[in-house]
């Protein structure tokens, strides 16, 4: 039978996220169950005439409790769903109903039989909490350690035992309570508080978080539902408006069971899984091993799939998914997303939507299928990789020089290598390298391989003129044929000036392009020169591609628009 022992925390991690010290109470902090089986039971609940030395607070006004068998298939499923994620076994003992002395069978007369975790409800108006576990103290009866209990008179408004419900959202906070995940922040005198411990969680995994897409989000705004069921943060309480609900442990969660009970048998486990992503609610996929692919078609408005980054959270790889819908809110003012699937485990393979994906890959040897819609995919993590960008206008952005790649066509697919990564792909129309600090551009792959100059295609440089601000020079690796129209001048979103091959304020020379700003300085304010790269080409008639730049007249130097 498992019994509670204290934890030494080994980590950041473990201090946070088994730490109860936010109520100024180490009673329950660091505790874990060990050895054994885990087993868990319904039954039915106290009264005061029944139980006159337990607290009133756990006294029911209907002490008998008539689970369905809905019900009882639903609490099942919800310590499956914690099984998954972590190696504990999960036995049911069954349904404490009566025995050959009792009608009401309560938590306390069951436990004699070292039952582990018992599920009970209550109906009491005069507490507030929804829920809760004893965690590893023993003091409420013998044998109360990891006993749970659910309030069904502050639940009433939302109680659906179903795997989408709030109650059952509530049920699985409890039990991870009894596994000893605390609240890593807390609420205390109407204050709200978070854990030194916690901040220092964040603080050390910024960086995987600003990767995965949160970096305009605050530490406070880490006190939410999306990163660990034991948030009081909950961004919905109503059944019929599931979509705001956690399913599953959250990403945090699911890290801090592993690094003290390990691994699970995962959602999906060592096969080949296509794992089908949903995009509503909240849920953590985990994957064990094999070659897994994740398929967003379901997303017709688009996807954002963060294949997968390495941190030191975990020894697997950690992504998320989100609506497109969400990722704009989410990188620019940190709003939280509406829906999230978190990713941990070796993500190989990626179908896209048919709305506009972007997708970022992993360090493995990904195979990527995009469909319709303006897909990007950024190569930035390495690996032997191939993508079809499917129909539509899709880009490819690559972290390297374009001078430090390879690139050779092969029947209608581009071979692209550089250090650490290869990719082959078709179906991208637009190609984007790196190059000096400050700088990208679009290349046609086409001019790459048949250009005359060290098979470098497009924009050598962009600068500004020393002796004037408003002159903006741009230096090609050849010569440049323009033709009208081949770039427009905008101020906010008005056309100023439209540019022609012959046009008063532009001159060239062999290579070069100079383009004279100083008759606009009147209009004030920033501008964009947007370029029609169909209009600029080489000798052999491959287009050039050039990257918006947006400027300031004589204010601080321009800066190029990056894809």
């Amino acid at each position: 039978m498992p019994t509670y022992k204290r934890l030494t925390p080994k980590n950041s991690l473990q201090e946070a996220m088994f730490n109860f010290s936010v109520y100024g109470n180490d009673v329950f902090s660091f505790y874990i169950l060990v050895d054994g089986p885990v087993y868990f039971s319904v039954s039915d609940n106290f009264s005061a005439e029944s139980h006159p030395e337990v607290l009133a607070e756990f006294y029911s006004d209907f002490p008998e409790q008539l689970w369905s068998p809905e019900e009882i298939g639903t609490i099942r499923e919800a310590f499956q769903t914690i099984q998954n994620f972590v190696d504990i076994e999960f036995i049911y003992a069954g349904d404490f109903d009566k025995t050959d002395d009792l009608n009401v069978v309560t938590p306390a007369d069951i436990e004699q039989s070292g039952l582990n975790i018992n599920v009970s409800s209550i109906w009491n108006t005069d507490i507030d909490w929804l829920g809760i576990s004893n965690i590893n103290d023993s003091s409420l009866y013998p044998g109360s350690e990891g006993d749970v209990f659910l309030n069904l008179a502050r639940l009433r408004e939302y109680v659906n035992y179903s795997a989408f419900s709030f109650t059952n959202q509530v049920l699985l906070h409890e039990i991870l309570h009894s596994l000893g995940l605390s609240h890593p922040h807390s609420y205390k005198f109407g204050q709200h508080f978070t854990l030194t411990e916690y901040r220092t969680l964040i603080e050390e995994n910024r960086s995987l978080f600003d990767s995965l897409g949160f970096g305009q989000l605050a530490i406070a705004d880490f006190d939410s539902e999306i990163f660990t069921l034991m948030s009081y943060k909950l961004e919905n309480q109503t059944d019929n408006l599931f979509e705001f609900n956690a399913y599953t442990p959250m990403l945090l969660d699911v890290l801090a069971l592993h690094s003290v009970y390990g691994a699970g048998a995962g959602t999906h486990g060592e096969n080949d899984d296509e794992i089908v992503a949903g995009n509503v609610g909240y849920r953590t996929y985990f994957d064990t091993g094999g070659t897994d692919t994740i398929n967003v078609s379901i997303y017709t408005g688009g996807a954002i799939v963060k294949m997968g980054e390495q941190s030191g959270l975990s020894d697997y790889l950690i992504g998320a998914i989100f609506n497109r819908s969400d990722w704009t809110p989410l990188i620019t003012a940190g709003v939280i997303p509406t829906a999230i699937r978190w990713l941990i485990g070796n993500i190989e393979n990626l179908i896209g939507s048919p709305g506009n994906d972007f997708v970022t890959d992993n360090h493995l040897d990904n195979d990527i299928k995009l469909s319709g819609g303006s897909d990007t995919l950024s190569l930035v993590n390495g690996g032997e990789d191939v993508a079809d960008g499917g129909e539509g206008l899709d880009a490819v952005i690559f972290p390297i020089d374009i001078r430090d790649a390879s690139i050779s066509k092969i029947d209608d697919s581009y071979v692209i290598t550089g250090n650490n990564f290869s990719a082959t792909l078709k179906n991208f129309e637009i190609y984007s390298f790196s190059g000096p600090p400050g700088y990208r551009f679009f290349a046609e792959l086409d001019s790459v391989i048949s250009s005359k100059n060290n098979g470098l295609p497009g924009v050598k440089r962009t600068s500004k003129a020393a002796d004037n601000p408003n002159q903006i020079i741009i230096e090609f690796n050849e010569n440049p044929i323009l033709e009208d129209g081949f770039a427009a001048l905008y101020a906010g979103s008005s056309l100023i000036h439209e540019f022609t091959s012959f046009d008063s304020a532009i001159s060239t020379s062999t290579n070069t392009l100079n383009l004279d700003l100083s008759r606009f300085t009147k209009f004030g304010g920033n501008f964009r020169l947007e370029f029609n790269s169909g209009k600029i080409t080489d000798f052999d008639g491959n287009r050039i591609f050039i990257s918006d730049i947006l400027l300031a007249v004589e204010e601080t130097p321009f800066v190029q628009e990056g894809y």
